[in-house]
């Protein structure tokens, strides 16, 4: 053989070999681009970690990608994601690939990870760029580009990777997901943020199976690096990291080591109340824990996973669509309610709550979208049938309309009274006193907190509990009341639902406990004064 024919038959190999290459995803995620190697501190090759490999292995073969990982803080979600969309864009012409992103200084950033990368890829494969500035990179050659935004309305693109969905804002969402064909792919990945908002929904969607969204969590013990090393340190584990090693052995089938607990440590204190959230163990505190709950987000959950198995044992005694009884009216038992009046916006609920003063349960709630007729006359008919119980409606707009129904249309016996004044008319000329009397509930700036601060310590118990040993004054059954303190924030002196969930629940129970604790203290008063049960009941009015 010449040395020419030797030379072409060579030339004929690394040909045949880089278009082998060329064709393999992983080869070029792993040898075409750069990345700050934040170890090393250099510029260094794409090398797959944990995280990384899973994802990898996880959609390689998909043609179409619905993925939505929840990650912790510096763990390689979003590099990945990045390289894998310009690998894409590059490598498929007609492709157009857009990065989302809640702030600018985050979008940044991730512009910056696209930039090392493609500046830095070997030159027999760097295509050539048209556009190229701080956040748009085209390709004329194939008619493809790349570009990162805070939104997406006005284009359309056949990739979008959203990082960080948990801290955007809803329509910034659903605008750039729209921008997005059917046979087109959606990536997203976020550290928790809070419950209610539309990086949660989305996760916990996909998690039940009710979207087309594969999830994925990644808890920061599967990262090699995060360890210390002992030098000689003896570790003897607290209570809560043996609980913590014995979850992850049987969730994860690993063994956490000492460095690993000795890392878990120093970052907890370093991080405080954000460790959850930067570097979470598992999904459901993820999200509980970050935020800004009103509610003790452990605690609830507790409390919900105890409803949901009380309900499973022992059903309610009637329940409806709009209905549940958890507690039959009883004859000599005391009970008290509460009722939210919707305003007719957001879709909001009209809400009666009753409780069992004596047993110390909840007892009933009424729940739905009533005209202000149907619901005095709902709230009339179960108020009476449990022993004409002491019921407090707010009195807000439509309040006001549900209270002329209940006092003068129906006469409900027993309606609360918030205040009463004496004022001096004139009849004639003549001055005479009349009596003022204020009923239904004021839900205003200075009530609202006491009222929901007595509730959370209610059903919290005392704040130095755990989740493993505190109690609630009172049997919790209603889920929706919980599934609403979950989604209830607290934004400086103002405290809520979240955005497009619902408090009404969580309102009507407040209320109800108010006049649950105004009960109670009317009985233990008269019990102080020697007085029996029976003659203390019809002493305030209930025998």
């Amino acid at each position: 053989m010449t040395n020419s024919a030797s030379a072409l038959s060579l030339k004929k190999t690394e040909v045949a070999k880089i278009r082998s290459e060329i064709g393999n995803k992983l080869w070029r995620l792993t040898n075409l681009y750069k990345i700050d190697n934040k170890v090393s501190k250099q510029l260094t090759s794409l090398t797959l970690n944990p995280i990384q490999r899973q994802i990898y292995e996880a959609v390689k073969d998909r043609s179409t990608l619905r993925e939505y990982v929840l990650k912790y803080r510096q763990g390689g979600v979003s590099t990945f994601w990045l390289i894998w969309w310009l690998d894409e864009t590059i490598f498929n012409p007609n492709n157009s690939t857009g990065i989302l992103s809640h702030e600018k200084q985050s979008l940044n950033h991730l512009w910056t990870i696209i930039r090392v990368a493609y500046d830095h890829m070997p030159e027999e494969y760097k295509p050539r760029s048209g556009k190229y500035n701080e956040h748009e990179l085209t390709f004329p050659d194939i008619n493809s580009r790349i570009f990162v935004s805070l939104s997406i309305r006005s284009t359309r693109v056949d990739n979008l990777h959203i990082s960080e969905v948990c801290h955007m804002e809803a329509n910034d969402i659903r605008a750039s997901k729209a921008a997005v064909p059917p046979n087109g792919n959606i990536t997203v990945e976020s550290t928790a943020h809070g419950i209610g908002n539309e990086g949660y929904n989305l996760y916990q969607d996909g998690k039940a199976g009710q979207n087309h969204y594969n999830v994925y969590f990644f808890p920061w013990f599967i990262q090699p690096e995060y360890r210390v090393p002992l030098n000689g340190l003896q570790i003897v584990r607290t209570k809560d990291e043996e609980k913590f090693t014995a979850r992850v052995a049987k969730e994860w089938n690993m063994t956490i080591t000492d460095e690993q607990i000795l890392w878990r440590r120093q970052t907890q204190k370093d991080q405080g109340v954000l460790f959850a959230q930067e570097y979470p163990e598992d999904d459901e505190t993820a999200f509980l824990s970050t935020g800004n709950p009103y509610f003790d987000g452990k605690k609830v959950m507790a409390l919900l996973k105890e409803a949901r198995e009380m309900e499973r044992e022992t059903p309610p005694f009637e329940e409806t669509y709009d209905y549940v009884m958890w507690d039959r009216p009883t004859k000599g038992d005391v009970y008290v309610a509460g009722a939210d009046v919707a305003e007719g916006i957001d879709g909001d609920y009209s809400v009666l709550a009753i409780f069992n003063v004596t047993k110390r349960k909840q007892a009933f709630r009424l729940r739905g979208h009533f005209g202000v007729d149907a619901f005095y006359r709902m709230c009339n008919e179960w108020g009476r049938a449990y022993n004409n119980c002491l019921l407090a409606v707010e009195r807000n707009n439509h309040g006001h309309a549900v209270l002329l129904g209940l006092y003068e249309t129906m006469r409900y016996p027993n309606l609360f009274v918030q205040d009463q004044e004496t004022r001096v008319t004139r009849t004639r000329g003549v001055p005479e006193p009349k009596k003022i009397v204020k009923i239904g509930w004021t839900t205003d700036r200075n009530t609202k907190p006491i009222m929901l601060d007595q509730l959370k310590v209610a059903i919290e118990g005392d704040s130095l509990e755990d989740v493993d040993t505190f109690q609630p004054e009172f049997t919790v059954y209603d889920q929706i009341f919980l599934q609403e303190a979950l989604t209830t924030q607290q934004e400086g002196d103002t405290i809520s639902a979240a955005s497009g969930k619902h408090d009404d629940a969580v309102v009507a129970w407040a209320i109800a406990f108010q006049m649950y604790l105004k009960m109670k203290g009317r009985i233990n008063k008269s019990l102080d004064s020697g007085i029996l049960v029976g003659d203390s009941l019809k002493a305030i009015g209930i025998l």
